[in-house]
C-alpha cells in the first residue's frame, strides 16, 4: 500500500482520499478572501472556517459578512458546506467546510436572532474572543458567565450550535460547561484549537479539568499548530516534541476519540518571507500588542513552507511519536469527522 500526496493507492489500482480534517484553519490569509489554490488545492476533506471577523460586534452586520463570505468560499471549485452528516466527504476530491465564529455579536437574546446564524449555516460560536463580552470574558479577563451567557448558549442547543470555549477565560469556560452539565444541555462543546496549560501555560491554552469536563460531554478538542501556543519562543528548536507533549496529554486526559488537530493554520504554501509578511500583517490586525505572546515563525517551516498538505507533515510526527496507525488516523480528521456525525443533523 503506498501513500502519494495524501491519497492510499490500495490493492486493485483503486486510490482514495485520506480523511485528514481541521477543526480551525484558514484557506488564504486571515482578512482576505477565502480563495482555493486550484494548481495546489489544500489536502483536506473539512475544514472549519472562521467566517466573521472578531471585530464585527454587531448582530446584523455580523450575519451580512458570514453571508458574504460563505458565498465566496463555496464559489470555489470542488468546495461544498457540509450541513449534515450526508455531507461529509467520503475519499472524493471534494473539500467540505463548516463555518464557525470566534465571538458572538452583542445583543443575541432572542431565539430568532440565533435562529438566523443557524439557518445560515453557523456551526460553531464562542462567547468571546479576547475581552469581557455581555456573555463571559475572554482569556485577557477571567471572569464568569453572565446570565446571558447562560441564555446564549441554552438558545445553541436549541438550534443546533456548537460551544467553542477556545476563546474563553477558564471561569467562563468552566462556568459554561458546568452550566452545559447542571441544565443536562444537548451541547457537546469544543476547544476548536486550544493547547494544553501543563505543557505551555499560556492564558490561551486549556486545564486538565477543562479537558475532562469536554470528554465528559462528548466533545472534542483541537491541537494548534502555532508555535507561540505551543511553546515559548526559548524552547522552539524542540517544538515538534513540545507539540506531541500537547497532543500526549489531551488524549490522557480526554480519550483517544476526543482528541485532533485544529491548526489554526493556512492551508497554503509560502515562502518564509510571505509568512514574515504574513505575521507583520496580523500583529497590525491584533492592533500591534501582542495579545497572544506571538512570534515569528509563528508555525513550524515544515507547515509554513508546506501549507497546502501540512496533514502529511503531522501525521508523519505522529507516527514517529505514537507508533499507532490507527491513533494517529484518529487525531488526523477521524475525530473531528465523528464529532460532526455525533452533531450535526441528518436532514
Amino acid at each position: 500500500m503506498a501513500l502519494i500526496e495524501g491519497f492510499v493507492h490500495l490493492m486493485g489500482g483503486i486510490t482514495v482520499r485520506k480523511q485528514y480534517a481541521d477543526s480551525l484553519g484558514f484557506l488564504d490569509n486571515p482578512g482576505k478572501d477565502p480563495k482555493v489554490n486550484t494548481l495546489k488545492q489544500p489536502n483536506i476533506s473539512v475544514i472549519h472556517l472562521t467566517s466573521v471577523s472578531t471585530l464585527v460586534e454587531d448582530r446584523d452586520e455580523a450575519l451580512r459578512e458570514h453571508m458574504r463570505f460563505k458565498k465566496i468560499t463555496l464559489a470555489n471549485p470542488n468546495v461544498i458546506h457540509v450541513r449534515r452528516k450526508s455531507d461529509i466527504p467520503v475519499n472524493t476530491e471534494h473539500m467540505g467546510v463548516v463555518f464557525g465564529m470566534q465571538h458572538a455579536p452583542k445583543k443575541l437574546r432572542r431565539c430568532s436572532d440565533v435562529r438566523k446564524f443557524a439557518d445560515m449555516g453557523i456551526k460553531f460560536m464562542a462567547l468571546a474572543y479576547k475581552g469581557q463580552t455581555e456573555y463571559g470574558s475572554g482569556f485577557e479577563r477571567n471572569g464568569p458567565l453572565t446570565a446571558e451567557g447562560r441564555n446564549l448558549i441554552t438558545l445553541f442547543a436549541d438550534h443546533g450550535i456548537s460551544l467553542d470555549i477556545s476563546h474563553a477565560s477558564p471561569q467562563t469556560a468552566m462556568d459554561a460547561l458546568e452550566f452545559i452539565c447542571s441544565e443536562k444541555l444537548p451541547v457537546k462543546p469544543v476547544a476548536s484549537h486550544s493547547g494544553i496549560r501543563t505543557v505551555y501555560e499560556h492564558p490561551r491554552n486549556i486545564s486538565s479539568d477543562i479537558i475532562g469536563m469536554i470528554s465528559a460531554l462528548d466533545g472534542y478538542v483541537g491541537i494548534p499548530l502555532m508555535t507561540f501556543f505551543i511553546c515559548p519562543v526559548t524552547n522552539l528548536s524542540n517544538f515538534r516534541e513540545r507539540f506531541i507533549r500537547h497532543v500526549s496529554n489531551a488524549v490522557t486526559g480526554a480519550g483517544i476519540d476526543h482528541v485532533g488537530i485544529g491548526s489554526d493554520c493556512i492551508h497554503r504554501d509560502m515562502t518564509m518571507a510571505q509568512a514574515k509578511e504574513h505575521f507583520a500583517r496580523m500583529t497590525q490586525m491584533l492592533e500591534s500588542e501582542k495579545p497572544f505572546g506571538e512570534y515569528f515563525p509563528d508555525r513550524h517551516e515544515e507547515i509554513i513552507m508546506e501549507g497546502s498538505h501540512f496533514f502529511m507533515v503531522v501525521e508523519k510526527w505522529l507516527k514517529e511519536a505514537f507508533h499507532d496507525g490507527k491513533k494517529v488516523t484518529k487525531i488526523c480528521g477521524g475525530n473531528f469527522l465523528a464529532y460532526l456525525k455525533r452533531t450535526l443533523p441528518y436532514k
